[in-house]
């Protein structure tokens, strides 16, 4: 601050946001010129309460606790000394990445019977459904039952010996992932009988 009471100390500038991802991002900037540390402020978008950090060792913040697909306003001021602080930079902006719709894994075919089996798999992790289909294995149709809110469905009505296809993929919110799958036989086809001597 000088004699007449005016702070020299600049804001800093090109307040830049890169390496973006579900729940972080890199933010840089360029440093007003004297400052010896910095006071990061950053808020959702579409709030109106500011979080505050302090930088002391370069011109870089890497936020790790974001929100996934979230817009984001973020804007940075240096620290001279005790009681000289700059005003703020310009807001930036930017906006998270959605969290990857990660593709299910081990579907298996269990209690097959038949006409019926139970299919299962393993959550990628961050779904909200599943769709199921599944189809006769020489098919170019696949049957599409409703999506489902566990990680399991029971099929039935199918045809006897008879090899399935079935695939799983998993929906988020947004997106879906790409189908896992897998094959089963059904039992049955033969129906025993004995041999009555006369």
């Amino acid at each position: 601050i000088t004699s007449t009471g005016i702070s020299t100390c600049l804001p800093p500038t090109n307040v830049v946001s890169s390496n973006i991802s579900p729940n972080g991002a890199t933010i840089t900037w360029t440093a007003g010129g004297t400052e010896t540390q910095w006071q990061i402020a950053y808020k959702p978008t579409a709030s109106s309460t500011w979080t505050t950090a302090f930088v002391a060792t370069a011109p870089t913040y890497n936020f790790t606790t974001l929100t996934a697909s979230t817009a984001y306003d973020v804007k940075v001021r240096a620290i001279c000394s005790a009681g000289d602080t700059s005003a703020y930079s310009t807001i930036s902006n930017f906006t998270t990445t959605a969290t990857p719709c990660i593709v299910p894994t081990n579907v298996a075919a269990t209690n097959i019977t038949d006409n019926s089996t139970t299919i299962t798999w393993t959550p990628g992790g961050s779904e909200t459904s599943w769709q199921v289909q599944y189809k006769i294995s020489t098919s170019s149709n696949w049957t599409n039952p409703a999506a489902v809110s566990t990680p399991s469905i029971f099929l039935q009505g199918l045809q006897s010996n008879t090899t399935y296809n079935v695939r799983v993929k998993a929906l988020c919110n947004p997106g879906e992932s790409a189908f896992a799958s897998a094959q089963f036989t059904t039992t049955g086809g033969v129906i025993p009988f004995t041999i009555i001597a006369s």
